[in-house]
């Protein structure tokens, strides 16, 4: 059972004029980015105070019109020099993380719009609409292989590395299937039909995937992906994003009800929860560098403190707190207070202005 009574607020937040369609963290630094259903991307700053906990306003770096259609995803390098993102326009785009400033760029290779995007070790692979996943180049952006017919040509919605197996394979997750595609050959297997669509996926530990659900749900797999193994409920509407966590079996997870839970995927327990909006649903879900949780609607981003963030917190108050009570303790003997005389020609309510 959650734990109920724990109550988080966030360190920041920001509200967006647009709707955003990604965003992403960067791995090393107190960065992330966010791409718009405009076409805009746009790179923020933001600083945690580490001696308080508490962090300011993040501020815009650069912003850029990036994409003719809307942005539908984004991510770093490993290193974070990079950010590559993907339009509705078919454009795959790199570009430096620091400056904005596009570095490479594909035009031809997408087939229909795409849908997602994951960094692997070998290439930047872009699920499509259709079903197709495209392996790229990660400094070039050529096109470096292509993988078709997944979920009978439905949407992908998500991809995973599979670094088990080679560093051409990928979970592909979508419609009420998962696939494993080795992008070289196609799709090499295709999970009995869940009746109910996959929505979203991330990796728990190196041996379980996790997959997000449209009835309320999230599933556990084994790497071979032919058949959930265990189901744990998290809510009465759809699961929209999940990100593993810091540890190992445990993921955040979070969609229609606009709530994040951080649950236990092998004892199906949840564990905590953060409420990012009770009118808006969590459409995106990430880590900053130092594992602080941050959760998006299509209007909105807070970044939500660790336990070390809030220890800090709770510390300053209570600092603040004593200092308040010492300052308030009188110091010496109270002053005598001296009567005052009445004017006797002054009227209440009226101004009275003597001598003018």
């Amino acid at each position: 059972m959650a734990k109920k009574d724990i109550k988080h607020a966030p360190l920041t937040k920001i509200k967006f004029q647009d709707p955003i369609f990604g965003i992403a963290f960067h791995p090393e630094e107190p960065r992330f980015v966010v791409g718009a259903s405009t076409g805009n991307v746009t790179a923020y700053k933001y600083f945690v105070d580490p001696e308080t906990g508490s962090c300011a306003a993040p501020e815009v770096v650069w912003t850029t019109k990036r994409h003719k259609g809307s942005c539908r995803a984004l991510i770093y390098s490993e290193d974070g020099a990079s950010v590559f993102s993907v339009g509705s326009d078919g454009v795959i785009k790199r570009a430096d993380s620091v400056t904005g400033k596009v570095r490479a760029k594909n035009t031809e290779s997408l087939p229909s719009t795409p849908s997602c995007i994951v960094r692997s070790e070998a290439y930047i692979a872009v699920g499509c609409e259709d079903g197709s996943i495209v392996a790229f180049d990660k400094t070039t952006l050529v096109e470096k292989h292509r993988a078709e017919g997944a979920h009978d040509g439905e949407c992908v919605n998500a991809l995973l590395e599979l670094t088990h197996q080679n560093k051409h394979s990928f979970a592909s997750l979508g419609s009420t299937t998962a696939c494993v595609v080795d992008v070289r050959k196609g799709v090499k297997s295709t999970s009995d039909d869940q009746e109910d669509e996959i929505l979203c996926g991330t990796m728990a530990a190196n041996d379980m995937g996790v997959c997000g659900m449209s009835q309320g749900q999230i599933t556990t797999w084994t790497l071979g992906f032919n058949d959930q193994q265990n189901r744990i409920k998290l809510s009465e509407e759809s699961i929209d994003a999940v990100i593993g966590a810091e540890d190992d079996y445990e993921v955040y997870a979070g969609g229609g009800e606009g709530i994040v839970w951080l649950a236990n995927v092998k004892s199906g327990k949840k564990l905590d929860q953060f409420v990012h909006s009770r009118n808006d649903e969590v459409s995106f879900l990430d880590l900053d560098y130092q594992y602080r949780l941050v959760t998006a609607s299509m209007n909105s981003l807070k970044l939500w403190p660790t336990a070390e963030d809030e220890q800090k917190q709770a510390e300053v108050a209570a600092a603040k707190g004593a200092e308040e009570e010492k300052s308030s303790v009188p110091t010496g003997p109270p002053r005598k207070k001296h009567k005052k005389l009445k004017n006797k020609n002054h009227k209440p309510g009226v101004a009275h202005f003597g001598d003018l």
